[in-house]
């Protein structure tokens, strides 16, 4: 019955690097320091996880632009 369809809700994340909203279910998610990170894509994450954890967080606090 049409008037009892159930509306789907979908959780959304934000990549803090892209400032990006992605459904979380399609998000990378990574734990450093016991914080949850968001990520839209795993190139995104690698070439972070390649500069380091300290490079990312010092991205996060400034909310940079990255540019892949």
């Amino acid at each position: 019955d049409s008037a009892r369809r159930k509306t789907q809700v979908t959780e959304l994340v934000l990549d803090e690097i892209c400032g990006t909203y992605i459904p979380k279910k399609n998000a990378i998610r990574v734990e450093i320091n016991g914080k949850v990170y968001y990520f839209c894509s795993e190139s995104v994450w690698k070439i972070l996880w390649q500069k380091g954890t300290g490079e990312m967080e010092v991205l996060l606090r400034k909310k940079a632009e990255f540019k892949l």
